[in-house]
């Protein structure tokens, strides 16, 4: 019996650990990564033409638009690879993180286009709200730790601190990236 309740112990604290990741990149990262897409495809024309396509497309043919920031950033990846052969280390790896970021943004907006033609595709829709229905388990989970209740709280007072104390320059620009977000969101 002792042996079981340390077995949970051991298991819980990777899951636990690995809900947090969830939570925060669902929670964060992804937000800003769709809002850059957003940004993007408000400059680049590229987009809209995409988005017209895609309204043009069958819901069994739109999955195929992922393709798009696969084909555009072969390139890039392929010299990343020169560079890191040629011993260009952070040139390599900031152009990696770089890639991964516009990447990340451009199929997030991919996505946020294509979502309503691919939920018409029932394993779609099936893999969709079950993978959703996983992320809401571990976004329960993660806010129901004391931890993580502790660590809103100290980014609650430090926002607050920001609000009242610092109505220079940062506050400025937190509150123009905060209105741009609202837009492109």
């Amino acid at each position: 019996m002792q042996s079981r309740s340390l077995a949970r112990r051991i298991i819980a604290v990777p899951l636990t650990l690995l809900a947090m990741l969830i939570v925060l990149f669902e929670a964060t990262f992804w937000r800003w990564m769709t809002a850059l897409g957003h940004y993007l495809a408000d400059r680049i024309p590229f987009f809209s033409s995409v988005e017209r396509i895609i309204d043009r497309m069958s819901p069994r043919w739109v999955g195929t638009i992922f393709i798009i920031p696969l084909l555009v950033l072969i390139p890039v990846h392929l010299a990343a690879t020169w560079l890191l052969f040629h011993r260009h280390f952070a040139t390599a790896i900031a152009m990696l993180v770089s890639l991964k970021i516009i990447g990340t943004a451009i199929s997030a907006r991919l996505f946020a286009l294509a979502k309503p033609k691919l939920l018409l595709l029932p394993s779609f829709a099936f893999a969709y709200r079950h993978v959703t229905g996983w992320i809401r388990f571990a976004h329960e989970y993660v806010e129901n730790l004391p931890a993580w209740r502790a660590t809103r709280r100290i980014i609650a007072g430090i926002r607050q601190f920001i609000h009242t104390h610092q109505r220079g320059r940062f506050a400025r620009r937190v509150a123009a990236v905060k209105r741009w977000a609202a837009r492109a969101g």
